[in-house]
């Protein structure tokens, strides 16, 4: 049993996701059991699942508590000006009516914004629920038996960067790991991925560093697979001199 393709074909991934069939996730309970090691690299996973998930989470606005405390302070002053007899022990008043008023702004705020907040949630959410299932596509993709895995290290000898497609040949699903692709400064520009058919680059579509698996156009023949930076959009061929990873069928 080679362990470390076991770990590649996806299986720990959908098995963290609950994305597997009763029986898939048996067979990997008992794979478990046998190889400790497995362990370790679901933990990894499930960490992994858990940024990714705080990553896309929709955090209240940043605007929220300044807008309350300004209202507190208009209050407070306006309440002190309009008092003229002297305050003793006003320590917990003061507390009391400050939290009163926040409670008061705070319930008028988000009333005011429940419907806009709701519908960005909504949005939110079903852009992470997408996101989601294309994921969980990519990986029961890359475990069909069919598909073969590719390595593209960096062009350049010295860099330790690289990439990884999982092409199909049957079905021309090409999916491609990119996450260890140095990030590029310029907002202006893509990378492209190439297929190499017969000598000749085909365009396999342009992507933005990211840490999912990204599913690429079809392709249905290649000797090899490239990587170069583009202008933001693609471009008809190749900028050879930006190439970044390459790799043979």
């Amino acid at each position: 049993m080679n362990i470390q393709e076991y770990i590649s074909s996806g299986v720990l991934e959908l098995y963290a996701m609950k994305q597997l069939t009763a029986a898939e996730s048996a067979e990997v309970d008992r794979m478990r059991n046998l190889y400790p090691e497995l362990n370790a690299e679901l933990e990894k996973i499930e960490i992994s699942l858990e940024r990714y998930s705080y990553s896309k989470a929709v955090n209240p606005p940043s605007y929220l508590k300044n807008k309350i405390l300004q209202q507190i302070g208009a209050v407070t002053l306006t309440h002190n000006l309009n008092n003229d007899a002297p305050v003793k022990s006003t320590n917990f008043f003061k507390w009391a009516f400050a939290a009163t008023v926040l409670l008061l702004a705070a319930t008028a705020f988000f009333t005011a914004n429940t419907v806009n907040e709701a519908n960005n949630r909504a949005r939110n959410l079903s852009e992470c629920q997408g996101n989601a299932q294309k994921l969980v596509a990519a990986l029961r993709e890359i475990r069909n038996p069919g598909v073969r895995k590719i390595l593209l290290p960096a062009k350049d000898s010295t860099q330790n960067y690289a990439a990884v497609a999982y092409w199909n040949p049957n079905t021309q699903a090409l999916i491609l790991d990119m996450n260890q692709l140095p990030a590029l400064s310029d907002k202006d520009k893509q990378y492209q991925l190439w297929a190499i058919v017969d000598g000749k680059p085909v365009d396999a579509g342009v992507f933005d560093m990211s840490d999912d698996l990204q599913t690429m156009k079809s392709i249905g023949h290649a000797q090899a697979f490239a990587v170069t930076v583009e202008k933001r959009g693609g471009a008809a061929s190749p900028d050879l001199k930006t190439m970044k990873v390459m790799g043979k069928v």
